[in-house]
């Protein structure tokens, strides 16, 4: 920069107003704000002219969001005669969170040959409020028609189906609420020390990194608050209803007596579900529970990379680089203090403050549930007479909960580029990279094992969690190699031609690769995430061409076709292993009920193809006041083949194309405008993401030729923001903004859309501010 000194800000508020879709609980807290501040200077210091440069950026965010989403869940069937709506779960809250962010840079160039910069960038965010409700009416007992003669335990009221489904009271159909008060609090701070060295046509860099986040995943700062979970006690009648997700879902049935009302608190009567005994649970488990959650997750990165290139002094330019690095990872994840509480049986919850209206009660007329508010009943969890806590779940949870990551990747490169004719550039090189991976995580024995250790034994509920935990360690040790070329050719001084072929690959992530029984956990996107250590990295080769044509006004149009091929494709957390069940003994020791289950698994080999153009030119050569207009636009298409293995009893891969694998949105689209005309500027942009296919439920009659899978498709999503500038004086300038003006969310279906699979409410947000530079 010219001047000496330059200072910037932002200021801003956010509204997601009433008459936008939003939840009841939002009413009260419907406002965020955000502020930044920048600081620029360059000084003379040491004898030496603008040699120093400092750079400070602060930023403060109070963000607000809504948490409103719906989870409907249907019989695993592939006959649409045969699938009934029998599970329906409706999440809302909010979330309240603070983010601060410091990025400080200095810049000393020592001489003409050495520079050297430092750079801090820290993070940090602290949401006390993430607080929601579940409720979620389900069956999923015996989901047969019911007839008196033939099918006398029949769940299902005859003339149901996928879209109305009639369910009797009987076996486990009930009423589940959770109530859910937690905190969230992170922080990263990176240091990095860079050196860049020039001697004439050598030039030498080299940059040293170290980043650590911790992050702490809480029942409220001082444990104050928590997870409720409580049921009905008998069994209810209901339907359920898909037309509407606006709308009523949930209809009770006539009850058999007024303490099987789900409105009523006494039809929630704590009940013995697994009695005592000396192997998996020393204290009576009861219907109703209260958690409390306290996650440490600590990641530590370094990094040192080095860096130099040669200029060649030839008729054809020619440039040499090469270099190496070496990253080292840790990864730690442990509960820390995990406590549960049963309620003791025959005893009711009465008279406590509930949560907020939640949008499954608003959808059925506003009749409260009994939806406590755990901070209140917290208070109660000493009292000996409603409360008893399993000190053995503290004990396996703070051993089975960890999960320990550590590596270490060592990589070089060499790479060659040079200029022909005058036209034509061509570049290429090779990367080597070796990965060395160790993980470690805990689980308990099966009660089976001979060296089981039972209460009768050992009484210490720690000693004997000690005595019970299985260490599993893996390891894993690979080296690859990526070579690549690249080729650009001007064929006019507006025309230019690209092409390349090139190889990569993509590593598991730890969440993917740790064995943990405890597994990762998303609450927002509520999924259960299960480590496979067998994962192999996928490889990929991809050949790219491209033509750019740069307009004259500083235009550009492009259009780019593509052909990749992916070996031991990674099926990431688009590949779901059921949904974690209702129950103390769910394999989750009763948590996380109605979560998808992700694993990760290698699948096979697909081929992807596409092409994509590119749009962007401001219209100055447009009459008048229309001089003022820009447009851009992108358009892509995806098509994708594939020989895929979806289980480990499957007896040969099954081909698949684009609408049958996950993760592949074979169109999107984006378009947009700018105005400027002197002081006053607009703007419109439009985001399409086609239909694709989201996750993989549930695979059917594996290696016969009725195989199918059940997939999530995520439907068609447009989403349209709004803006306007004014500038009001040379160092102001005020915007409003409109996001999501048309409060789209993302909303999916099984197998077909009569079969509603989940929703996720996304309001408009109106946000007004200011912005300049002095």
């Amino acid at each position: 920069m010219k001047e000496r000194r330059r200072l910037t800000y932002n200021l801003s508020g956010s509204l997601i107003p009433a008459s936008a879709e939003r939840i009841d609980a939002l009413k009260d807290h419907p406002h965020s704000y955000s502020a930044s501040f920048g600081y620029t200077e360059v000084f003379d210091v040491l004898g030496g002219k603008r040699n120093l440069g400092v750079s400070l950026n602060l930023a403060h965010q109070m963000v607000v969001r809504q948490f409103d989403f719906d989870l409907n869940q249907y019989s695993n069937v592939a006959d649409p005669a045969l699938v009934f709506f029998r599970d329906h779960d409706k999440a809302s809250g909010i979330n309240h969170r603070f983010l601060d962010a410091v990025n400080l840079r200095l810049d000393y160039r020592f001489n003409d040959s050495t520079t050297v910069s430092y750079r801090l960038v820290y993070n940090e965010g602290d949401e006390p409020f993430f607080h929601y409700t579940h409720v979620n009416p389900f069956f999923n007992s015996n989901g047969t028609v019911f007839d008196p003669v033939t099918a006398p335990t029949g769940g299902i009221i005859a003339g149901s189906n996928q879209t109305r489904t009639e369910i009797r009271p009987t076996g486990n159909a009930q009423m589940l609420l959770s109530m859910r008060r937690f905190s969230f609090v992170s922080n990263n701070p990176t240091n990095t020390l860079m050196f860049e060295h020039k001697f004439g046509r050598l030039k030498i860099d080299h940059a040293w990194r170290t980043s650590y986040t911790h992050a702490d995943s809480n029942a409220g700062r001082d444990q104050e608050q928590g997870q409720l979970n409580i049921r009905t006690t008998n069994p209810i009648g209901f339907v359920l209803d898909n037309t509407n997700l606006d709308g009523r879902i949930f209809t009770q049935t006539a009850a058999s007596a007024s303490t099987d009302n789900v409105y009523n608190p006494a039809s929630y009567a704590a009940f013995v579900t697994v009695a005592a005994n000396t192997t998996t649970a020393p204290v009576a488990q009861t219907s109703n529970r209260f958690d409390k959650r306290s996650t440490y997750l600590d990641t530590t990165e370094k990094t040192g990379t080095i860096n130099a290139s040669y200029a060649f002094d030839t008729t054809n330019p020619m440039l040499l680089k090469v270099g190496v690095d070496r990253v080292t990872r840790t990864f730690n994840r442990q509960e820390i203090n995990p406590r549960r509480w049963y309620q003791v049986a025959g005893t009711t919850l009465t008279g406590y403050p509930l949560m907020a209206l939640t949008e499954f009660e608003k959808n059925t007329g506003g009749q409260r549930l009994p939806v406590f508010d755990p901070t209140d009943v917290s208070r109660t969890l000493s009292d000996t007479t409603k409360w008893y806590e399993d000190v053995y779940f503290n004990a396996v949870q703070k051993l089975t909960s960890k999960r320990y990551f550590d590596e270490t990747v060592d990589s070089g490169y060499f790479q060659g580029e040079t200029k022909l004719l005058g036209k034509l550039v061509l570049l290429g090189g090779v990367r080597w990279e070796k990965m060395k991976l160790n993980t470690l995580t805990y689980a308990n024995k099966a009660t089976t094992n001979a060296g089981y250790v039972t209460s009768l034994v050992e009484t210490d509920p720690y000693k004997r969690a000690r005595l019970n935990a299985v260490n599993l360690t893996t390891k894993a040790d690979y080296t690859n190699a990526f070579p690549s070329i690249h080729a650009a050719y001007d064929i006019t001084p507006s025309l230019k031609a690209r092409a390349s072929w090139s190889t990569s690959y993509g590593r598991p992530d730890a969440i993917q690769l740790v064995p943990a029984g405890a597994g990762a956990i998303n609450d927002t996107a509520q999924t259960v995430t299960f480590g496979n250590p067998d994962l192999k990295p996928q490889m990929a080769k991809q050949v790219e061409l491209k033509l750019e044509y740069f307009f004259k006004n500083n235009g550009l149009l492009s259009a780019t076709v593509f052909r990749k091929s992916v070996s031991d494709v990674l099926s990431g957390n688009n590949f779901t292993n059921g949904v974690v069940g209702q129950g103390t003994d769910n394999g989750f020791d009763g948590l996380y009920a109605g979560y998808a289950i992700i694993s990760a698994r290698n699948l096979g080999d697909e081929t992807l193809k596409g092409i994509e153009v590119d749009y962007n030119q401001r219209l100055t050569f447009l009459p008048g006041a229309l001089k003022g207009l820009a447009v851009r636009g992108n358009f892509s298409l995806i098509s994708a083949e594939g020989e895929l293995t979806f289980s480990a009893t499957q007896t040969a891969p099954v081909h698949r194309s684009t609408r049958e694998i996950p993760g592949i949105a074979p169109r999107a689209a984006n378009l947009g405008l700018t105005y400027t005309s002197g002081k006053f500027g607009a703007s419109f942009d439009l985001n399409y993401t086609g239909e694709y296919p989201d996750t993989t439920v549930a695979t059917l009659n594996i290696n016969t030729p009725q195989f199918v899978q059940l997939i999530v498709y995520r439907k068609d999503l447009t989403t349209m923001n709004l803006g306007f500038t004014y500038r009001v004086r040379p160092d102001a300038t005020i915007y409003f903004n409109v996001n999501n003006l048309t409060e789209q969310g993302t909303d999916r279906y099984l197998a077909s859309e009569n079969r509603p699979r989940a929703r996720v409410g996304s309001p408009r947000i109106i946000t007004v501010g200011v912005t300049g530079q002095f």
